[in-house]
């Protein structure tokens, strides 16, 4: 199950894209301690947040990849409810506005995406600053390997054993899915003093191979709305949209 849950905050302070890394902070104020240890020892993180900045509001969207994550953040943000969400970091307040909820099941996914009739064309928007980490630094430029190789190790990590990773889907990737199209510009992502450097903006690609494939690849990218895509995905940053191409245009 993915469950995704909008707050709309006031942001009368003027913060912009880079409040995502201490609105984790806030986050992890809702989570017992045993569930945060329990992150930690297993390194997995079944969850997502960032931010998108509005004119006098901010949404914070965080997003659970399994039923555990569900139960252990999202509902217990609910069960509180808060009225404001407070920043240790920043000795401030931010009043809440309103919430919104969104669940769907992975079998939902699959219906529209893998069982379906997908488009070859797919434009990706990459909503907050984006990168992957290469031989130990930062690349913040994609590549369609590193894309679906992190779409594709994010899916394997929260999957109840649908494992998709082989080296023959990454070898047809490399064939088969291609950047026709692309709208980028870097940016620089802020972290507790550590700047790194990333990009936001929107690629499109297309997809050859048989239909099987081309649906499969529309399936990680309908995913990566959820996953997020690069890193540290848990402090803001690879939030994307995806828009399959319509077959009537």
């Amino acid at each position: 199950m993915f469950c995704k849950l909008n707050i709309t905050i006031e942001n009368k302070s003027g913060y912009d894209i880079n409040i995502s890394s201490i609105l984790h902070g806030a986050l992890m104020q809702f989570m017992t301690t045993e569930y945060v240890e329990s992150l930690h020892s297993n390194g997995l993180r079944p969850y997502t947040q960032h931010v998108e900045i509005n004119k006098d509001t901010i949404d914070w969207v965080i997003t659970t990849l399994t039923k555990e994550a569900k139960e252990n953040i999202i509902d217990k943000i609910i069960i509180s409810n808060p009225n404001e969400i407070y920043l240790e970091y920043k000795d401030d307040s931010l009043k809440v506005l309103k919430y919104g909820i969104e669940n769907i099941e992975y079998s939902e996914i699959l219906d529209k995406t893998y069982f379906g009739d997908c488009s070859r064309i797919v434009r990706i928007n990459f909503l907050t600053p984006t990168a992957f980490k290469v031989n130990g630094r930062y690349q913040f430029y994609p590549t369609i390997e590193h894309i679906f190789m992190s779409l594709i190790n994010k899916h394997d990590c929260v999957s109840q054993g649908t494992q998709i990773f082989s080296e023959e889907i990454m070898n047809e990737i490399h064939e088969l899915v291609n950047i026709v199209g692309y709208n980028l510009r870097s940016r620089t992502f802020h972290l507790e003093g550590i700047r790194i450097p990333s990009f936001i903006g929107n690629i499109t690609i297309r997809i050859g191979g048989n239909k099987q494939f081309v649906n499969l690849i529309n399936m990680l990218c309908e995913c990566g709305k959820y996953s997020g895509v690069g890193i540290k995905t848990a402090i803001g940053m690879g939030a994307i949209n995806v828009f399959p191409k319509s077959r009537k245009e």
